[in-house]
């Protein structure tokens, strides 16, 4: 997963291209005319602006830790993917299982294995976020 983020990103007429965080198509980040970054993606059509500066510094940081091929920034996308996977199929699960009329005690081993997956990523996160501090 993290080779696919690093043969993605590349620095085409002087806009920084990046993966996108939902389908991973490679995005240019643009800056509109009051000097804010957004960008546009199109293999998804996600629209991402971000406004205030702290966001504009992590974006920064996090365009600038994946051109130096760095671990913090790919493995937090990597994560955060993962993380969405999870959550999407936790979601699923929850519709399926309400549909049934009697209680299954191996469901309910699933449900407890999703969300302690679901935990363990959160914490990889923090660890990443702590580690950048």
């Amino acid at each position: 997963m993290i080779e696919e983020f690093t043969l993605n990103v590349t620095q085409e007429h002087g806009t920084e291209v990046i993966p996108c965080f939902l389908c991973h198509h490679p995005v240019d980040v643009r800056t509109d005319k009051r000097q804010k970054p957004y960008f546009i993606c199109e293999g998804c059509g996600v629209q991402c602006f971000v406004r205030r500066k702290v966001g504009k510094e992590l974006l920064h940081d996090l365009v600038g830790k994946i051109h130096a091929g760095t671990s913090e920034g790919l493995e937090t996308i990597a994560l955060l993917d993962q993380l969405m996977e999870l959550k999407a199929k936790k979601e699923q699960f929850e519709r399926s299982v309400s549909e049934l009329f009697t209680p299954d005690p191996e469901l309910e081993t699933v449900r407890t294995a999703i969300h302690a997956e679901i935990e363990k990523i959160k914490v990889q996160i923090q660890v990443i976020n702590q580690r950048q501090k």
